[in-house]
């Protein structure tokens, strides 16, 4: 785990996948804290994922992806949109552009994370974004 930046958060890097998810929704829960995952991959890929997804107390509180798989792009949204989220760009037809990598970086920003794509821009490989912070509430 790195803090890249100066503001309290956590950051680890991994690129599991498999009981990842069921992982950040248990520390979320037990740690009585919010976890942000990430995810932000190039367009030339063969299956692309971009999402943003924040969990709290072992629920999301919001999810915002698109992906293609092998029957074609999806869109998909849980949770009240944030207030900084382009949501009139989620009505475009083309669902590969309602959520892009660059969209995502430009997500973790907001959030005060620094840039996605800038800290793993050293790297070929997918990379998965994950911060942690206590609960304020």
């Amino acid at each position: 785990m790195i803090s890249p930046t100066d503001n309290g958060h956590a950051v680890l890097y991994c690129n599991l996948r498999d009981g990842y998810s069921a992982l950040m929704y248990q520390l979320s829960r037990n740690l009585d804290c919010s976890i942000y995952r990430f995810f932000a991959t190039l367009q030339v890929t063969e299956y692309p994922m971009n999402y943003m997804h924040i969990l709290s107390k072992g629920r999301t509180r919001r999810l915002v992806r698109t992906m293609r798989d092998e029957r074609g792009w999806d869109f998909w949204q849980e949770g009240p949109p944030l207030y900084f989220e382009s949501q009139s760009i989620y009505a475009q037809r083309l669902k590969r552009l309602r959520l892009t990598a660059n969209m995502v970086d430009e997500y973790v920003g907001y959030l005060g994370f620094g840039s996605l794509l800038a800290l793993c821009s050293d790297s070929d490989s997918v990379a998965l974004y994950l911060a942690q912070q206590p609960d304020q509430e």
